[in-house]
């Protein structure tokens, strides 16, 4: 019953979605429309999906303008978490802007595709993420560049974090830990049932979250950071600084 339910959500999501972009020809309007309509599908999803997040002192994010928000990432679980706490535009690879399904569903919720390994590219999107964040866009980065398997936080890398201190505005670290898998603590033996990362197919997943009676997590936004009164990296070790004492606390 519970996957029925979660496909229902995706095919409202993506039915929505699509007529966003097809009514919507203001990119800034629709872009937040389709941040909004992901933020309601992730939360309406939380629990059929069996997650149980709580959230910590996300008060001032909830209230924030454009802002920038930098987590530590496992899944995809994490976007919906997050997700399910306000509308975000999420920063992605157009790497995964290929993946089936998981690409389409990135593009229908307003995601931000950028070409990491493009330098020459890396100005421009810079200057857009800032741009978006001037127009008022929370904006959620994953710096480790990769998901992971939850035993650490790997090193922030710091390029993108320089939107922030080009458009002004705060940025908050964000440390999510998986704390249980169906009543178990998160480790080394359950957590490839939560975790997506390396060369993981993503259907035998997903499907697997339904074998799966509940996965609590923790979600902790600190303190903001003023970007506009920081060298880029040490802006970036500050940051993945906050978010690996919280993770590993």
């Amino acid at each position: 019953m519970r996957k029925y339910a979660v496909k229902f959500l995706i095919y409202l999501h993506i039915i929505t979605g699509k007529l966003t972009c097809f009514f919507v020809r203001d990119e800034l309007k629709k872009r937040k429309t389709l941040n909004a309509n992901t933020s309601f599908f992730c939360r309406t999803g939380l629990k059929p999906l069996g997650l149980k997040p709580v959230f910590s002192g996300e008060e001032g994010l909830k209230k924030a303008g454009g802002c920038l928000v930098v987590c530590n990432h496992m899944s995809y679980l994490d976007i919906i978490i997050m997700a399910s706490m306000r509308p975000f535009v999420f920063v992605s690879s157009v790497d995964m802007r290929e993946t089936p399904f998981v690409g389409m569903m990135a593009e229908l919720g307003g995601t931000y595709f950028v070409e990491r390994r493009n330098a020459s590219r890396l100005r421009e999107e810079i200057k857009e993420l800032a741009a978006l964040m001037e127009a008022g866009f929370a904006v959620v980065l994953f710096p480790e560049g990769t998901s992971t398997d939850g035993s650490r936080v790997l090193p922030f890398r710091a390029p993108f974090i320089e939107s922030a201190r080009k458009a002004g505005v705060p940025v908050y670290p964000a440390c999510l830990k998986y704390e249980s898998v169906n009543g178990e603590p998160f480790g080394e033996k359950n957590r490839d049932l939560v975790c997506w990362y390396g060369d993981m197919a993503f259907e035998p997943h997903f499907e697997s979250l339904f074998r799966m009676d509940s996965v609590t997590a923790s979600v902790r936004i600190m303190d903001p950071a003023d970007a506009s009164h920081a060298d880029r990296k040490e802006l970036g070790d500050y940051l993945f600084s906050e978010v690996a004492s919280a993770y590993y606390a």
